[in-house]
């Protein structure tokens, strides 16, 4: 999933130039943001080094 999130940030379009109700590229860094603060979660182990390693954007 969090590939599929990020390969597709580059082809949504920028944040706030989409019609209202269509997904853009700050809804899909929000996604990613909530997936990697829910990883701990989701996975049954803590992923706070990971999160530090990611590129900032």
């Amino acid at each position: 999933m969090e590939k599929e999130l990020l390969a597709l940030t580059t082809e949504l379009a920028p944040a706030r130039t989409n019609e209202y109700g269509r997904v853009d590229q700050a809804a899909a860094h929000g996604y990613l943001a909530r997936l990697y603060l829910n990883a701990g979660v989701y996975t049954g182990t803590r992923s706070t080094p990971r999160l530090l390693k990611k590129p900032r954007r």
